[in-house]
C-alpha cells in the first residue's frame, strides 16, 4: 500500500463521515482554518494532511481519530 492510497481512502472516509453527518466542506474549512478547495483536496486524496490536521477533523467530526482508518488493513 502506498502513500497515495492510504491519503486516498482517508479522505474517502473524511467525506463519507462528514456527509453522514451532514456537514459542509464549508464548515470543516471554516473550523480548521483552511480553504474550502483543500478540504476537496484532502477528501480526494491529492493532499496529505498531517496529523494534527486530522486530529481536529475527527473532532469536528465527532469521531475517534481511529474511524477514519476504519477499512484501512
Amino acid at each position: 500500500m502506498t502513500d497515495e492510497d492510504i491519503d486516498r481512502h482517508i479522505g474517502k472516509r473524511m467525506r463519507s463521515i462528514r456527509r453522514g453527518a451532514d456537514i459542509r466542506q464549508s464548515e470543516i474549512a471554516a473550523a480548521l482554518g483552511i480553504s474550502e478547495s483543500q478540504v476537496q483536496r484532502y477528501e480526494r486524496g491529492t493532499n496529505s494532511i498531517s496529523v494534527p490536521k486530522l486530529f481536529k477533523v475527527a473532532a469536528e467530526l465527532k469521531v475517534p481519530l481511529v474511524s477514519l482508518f476504519d477499512g484501512l488493513l
